[in-house]
């Protein structure tokens, strides 16, 4: 009973009376939820709520050293606050002194997480095989195994989660696994089959019915595509799908239908209607629809005159259009409202070093930004660009090749291509510009950096 209890409270956030009965379970020598609590504060709690449970923890740790789920707890918070390193030394202290199978394969699977996040893969990789060996009937263990298997061997991931499927077909995780697994693969009929099976067993249909509308998009079929994205209606994926459908749409030069399709959304969704115009009016952006962005923009704005993202949408969409100096002034507001903000700080750093060169300002406003935000893959290039209008080639050239590291993105591609360029690396740079295009095949950027270089990928 007192589990249930517990678990109950952990759902609510009432965190510190879970805290009390997990107590009262560890002097009856069972394990209590710390674990679950630690976990409820990291994801839903703030900094100050998992330094004081942190407290609590390492005072209850004094009396009970070898209680697993209170250290599976503190590594927790540990890495909820940043502390990654003494997380991680906290789980390897304990974890091979674990009897328990279930206490054991927790603390693996957390110290897997901790070592990926530190960017240790392959030792991550290493400790969960050797689990799996010992523990071949353990699901969690499996899984997590074949998760990190999709970063180096998607053959080798397949054959896990087939293992997995084997032992518990009904598992919508595993199916849906596979599912993406096959896609990765280009198995497009394995990829439909663990898809449809999805929709059947009534479980991740939004994610089912996206994966669909996508490949049916991929392969030429429009009004299936539509179909699928159509019943998307919830989660993560609705807004993605909702762009696909605006994206067919203006494909097709179809304004007012695309209109039509974000009213009837605002209308069935009125608390979306903020996320519903951004998309609209960036959708249309992408289309080189600017002024009908601008237009929508205008009257948003009018609506939430407090909302940065509006300002800052419609400074891209300005500039496009040439009016620079209103850009320039939506952006100065979008910074007021958010002045402690590293991206309000690169957008008007990046605007003003485009067209007014690196002026004092221009350096102030970018080097505040990377300051709060060093590894933001978008300020690094702002940044490193900044470095090589000062004509500082080799500082801009070892930023920028951290920035690509981090997101490989077509503006970044553009950018580190021409400073490998002018460096006299051509053939690098050819390269780079390549990955940029498979990132963005019409990248204006590229395109134009090419052109102004004289270069070519050929």
């Amino acid at each position: 009973a007192l589990m249930v209890i517990s678990e109950g409270l952990i759902n609510q956030m009432r965190l510190d009376e879970a805290f009390g009965i997990s107590m009262k379970l560890l002097a009856q020598n069972r394990s209590g939820m710390f674990d679950l609590i630690a976990n409820q504060a990291a994801e839903h709690g703030d900094r100050s709520q998992s330094e004081s449970l942190l407290q609590r923890y390492n005072k209850t740790l004094e009396n009970h050293p070898n209680a697993a789920r209170l250290i599976i707890g503190k590594a927790i918070l540990l890495s909820r606050l940043g502390r990654n390193d003494e997380a991680i030394s906290s789980i390897r202290k304990t974890v091979n002194t674990l009897s328990d199978p279930q206490e054991s394969a927790a603390s693996y699977l957390l110290l897997s997480k901790l070592l990926v996040s530190g960017g240790e893969l392959e030792q991550a990789l290493s400790i969960i095989k050797k689990q799996v060996q010992k523990q071949p009937e353990n699901p969690q263990l499996r899984f997590e195994y074949a998760r990190l298997l999709t970063s180096t061997d998607l053959e080798a991931a397949k054959e896990q989660l087939l293992i997995l499927l084997e032992k518990q077909p009904d598992n919508p995780e595993t199916v849906l696994s596979l599912a993406l697994v096959c896609k990765e693969l280009n198995e497009s009929e394995n990829m439909l089959y663990y898809l449809y099976r999805l929709i059947y067993m009534g479980r991740f249909t939004d994610t089912a019915h996206l994966q669909l509308g996508e490949h049916a998009l991929k392969t030429g079929n429009i009004p299936e595509a539509v179909e699928h994205f159509k019943r998307v209606e919830n989660g993560r994926e609705y807004l993605t799908s909702l762009q696909f459908q605006l994206e067919i749409l203006l494909d097709e030069n179809q304004l007012a239908l695309a209109d039509e399709l974000i009213n009837r959304h605002q209308q069935r969704y009125p608390e979306r209607e903020v996320q519903l115009l951004l998309l609209q009016a960036e959708v249309l952006q992408s289309h080189s629809y600017f002024n009908e962005s601008i237009a929508i923009l205008d009257k948003s704005i009018k609506r939430f005159p407090e909302n940065p993202d509006f300002y800052y949408s419609r400074s891209l969409a300005l500039e496009k259009t040439g009016r620079v100096d209103e850009s320039e002034q939506d952006l100065r507001h979008m910074l007021t409202l958010t002045p402690d903000s590293p991206m309000a700080m690169n957008a008007l750093g990046y605007l003003l070093l485009l067209h007014k060169g690196p002026t004092a300002e221009a350096e102030a406003l970018l080097s505040n930004a990377i300051h709060r935000a060093p590894d933001d893959a978008a300020i690094m290039d702002s940044y490193a660009w900044l470095l090589y209008k000062q004509g500082k080639k080799e500082e801009a050239l070892a930023l920028l090749k951290e920035a690509f590291l981090l997101f490989p993105n077509h503006e970044i591609a553009a950018h580190l291509g021409e400073v490998l360029w002018v460096n006299g690396h051509h053939n690098h740079a050819k390269t780079i510009w390549q990955k940029g295009i498979e990132d963005k095949a019409d990248s204006p950027i590229i395109k134009e950096t090419l052109e102004r270089l004289g270069a070519s990928l050929k």
